[in-house]
């Protein structure tokens, strides 16, 4: 990690997660893939982390755009979510084309709802568009390709969470428990620390 921090590289971040919710578990035993829901964040903590899901822990019919919280709703409840985060180097300006894009569902947020009938027209391999309405895997590949960075083909809107996976995968920094996610990223830096430490003593 401080070989990237020299460099000064910018990074978004694609969280995948697989909660015990009973939606989540019927999308993965209908997939046979271990995680169900997207998320894209700005920083590595994930504290500025996006996606369409649910705005109640427990009202799944009120779900839209929302700002997720790895210690609150779903997330916080759930210790033992597994979860994949992956690096996605980008360039200056496709990082702000990117939060530009967030920004404008953050201030425009009830303009923009779940896509329920996508989410079952896309069981039988049919997509519903609709500028305002969005599933989590399709509002990553559409906040994405906005700001210039192409996962998949531009068309393409039938894309579930563990595609990110198959197409992102040599970019995975971490997979487990969510949980613990933010220990580990504590633990690399604090062994980015020590290394710059060691160094700077044998230059002097």
């Amino acid at each position: 990690m401080s070989e990237q921090l020299e460099k000064n590289q910018r990074y978004v971040y694609v969280l995948l997660t697989g909660t015990n919710t009973i939606i989540a578990k019927l999308i993965r035993l209908y997939t046979r893939k271990p995680f169900s829901h997207v998320s894209l964040a700005l920083d590595a903590e994930l504290e500025e982390l996006y996606s369409f899901a649910r705005k109640q822990r427990f009202n799944p019919l009120n779900s839209g755009f929302v700002k997720e919280d790895l210690n609150k709703g779903v997330f916080g409840a759930d210790k033992n979510a597994k979860c994949g985060v992956y690096q996605v180097p980008v360039t200056d300006e496709q990082y702000e084309r990117i939060s530009e894009e967030i920004m404008h569902f953050v201030k425009n947020e009830d303009d923009y709802s779940y896509n329920y009938l996508g989410l079952f027209s896309a069981m039988f391999g049919k997509n519903v568009e609709d500028d305002t309405r969005f599933l989590c895997s399709q509002f990553v590949h559409y906040i994405c390709q906005k700001g210039g960075v192409f996962l998949f083909p531009e068309t393409d809107m039938l894309i579930r969470p563990f595609d990110f996976h198959l197409q992102l995968e040599d970019k995975q920094i971490y997979t487990g428990k969510l949980s613990e996610y933010r220990k580990y990223l504590d633990s690399q830096y604090d062994m980015d620390s020590m290394y710059n430490e060691e160094n700077y003593a044998e230059a002097i």
